[in-house]
């Protein structure tokens, strides 16, 4: 691990810091650490030093691990926290495991204590990375809604021919309520006239180009409007993706409709 690492370590023998700080020099990890054993020194390292990494003890004369644990996850439950302690029994690992613990090592086996950082470190990272493209998704998603919402475009988008989505202006131009479109088949709008035409070439098509066969981007297509009014209304693509197509549709107050 190329990055050098901040560890906090929460230990009240220098010389179980020293045999701890030695594993993991010796491992070839790049760190720097800080040791406390009060809760007062551990609350300040946390808003001052932001460790990567937490080693604690397990039970300090005025200080435990289920109260640093407790503090850990309330103020940055992202830190993995990885008891090292000469308490043993099955029970107490789960116990430890279930109040938040990411691991815990024995003072007497401390050959597993590089493993269980770097397995703590790498799945901290992508924890982090996980949240960080969930956050990404959330404001693109809003974004986009804005967008949509109120754009003077109707838009929508279907997925396997079936509506997925349609925007206000969509809906408010052809006369239909949201519920009445999604999940239907979306050439249901597009005038009998042509619908057999498109449906053929759609089947063919769509999943390999931006529009089907034989038509060109802009190009107008025949829609059915609620009250089965034949008019041609310009089309353009708005997102390619293989299993998602979407087109925006001129407003009639906008002058695309030639009825």
């Amino acid at each position: 691990m190329d990055k050098e690492i901040r560890i906090l370590i929460l230990e009240d023998s220098p010389a179980d810091v020293e045999l701890q700080e030695h594993q993991l020099r010796k491992a070839g990890l790049v760190f720097t650490s800080k040791v406390v054993d009060t809760r007062e020194a551990f609350l300040k390292e946390l808003d001052e030093f932001f460790p990567d990494l937490i080693l604690s003890d397990y039970d300090l004369p005025t200080f435990n691990d289920l109260e640093a644990l407790r503090i850990a996850k309330e103020k940055c439950p992202d830190v993995p926290v990885i008891l090292v302690t000469g308490r043993l029994g099955e029970e107490f690992a789960i116990e430890k495991l279930k109040e938040g613990a990411t691991d815990y090592v024995l003072k007497s086996n401390l050959k597993r204590l590089v493993p269980s950082v770097n397995r703590a470190l790498v799945e901290a990272k992508m924890i982090k990375e996980r949240r960080q493209a969930e956050e990404f998704l959330r404001e693109s998603e809003e974004k986009y809604k804005i967008l949509t919402e109120n754009s003077l475009t109707g838009i929508f988008i279907h997925q396997d021919g079936r509506f997925v989505f349609v925007n206000d202006k969509f809906t408010e131009m052809h006369g239909y309520e949201p519920e009445e479109l999604l999940g239907k088949e979306h050439l249901t709008l597009i005038h009998p006239d042509e619908r057999a035409t498109l449906r053929e070439l759609a089947l063919k098509d769509w999943k390999e180009n931006l529009f089907p066969s034989g038509m060109k981007f802009g190009e107008s297509v025949k829609m059915e409007r609620l009250f089965g009014l034949k008019c041609w209304q310009p089309v353009s693509n708005i997102r390619e993706c293989p299993l998602l197509w979407g087109m925006s549709l001129t407003s009639p107050s906008l002058n695309g409709w030639k009825c």
